[in-house]
């Protein structure tokens, strides 16, 4: 799960992006210099992704959620990383609070 869930984050990224497990099931990607907008743009395409490998026949089903933030100067990556995880945290209680279909 660890290996399909890494594969399917770095395809929307760049070589020079860092993706990297920070804990059990946990991920940080760091897009050093890149564009809010584009940022933005980049989740959104991962979040297809994400959609589309859940369609697929015969793989094992993962299920991402997902926050963003931007630190911009020295100092504020700990803070965003933070703003991140608050973020992912309510993404992932909003899709509990979902009723099933």
């Amino acid at each position: 799960m660890i290996a399909a869930t890494a594969e399917l984050l770095k395809a929307p990224f760049r070589a020079q992006d860092i993706i990297a497990r920070i804990g059990g099931d946990e991920f940080a990607l760091l897009l050093p210099g890149m564009d809010e907008s584009v940022a933005n743009l980049k989740l959104e395409r991962l979040r297809r992704r994400i959609a589309l490998h859940a369609e697929l026949p015969d793989v094992p089903p993962v299920s991402l959620s997902l926050g963003m933030a931007f630190a911009n100067g020295p100092g504020q990556l700990h803070e965003a990383l933070n703003l991140a995880d608050q973020q992912m945290y309510a993404e992932k209680q909003a899709k509990k609070d979902q009723p099933n279909s």
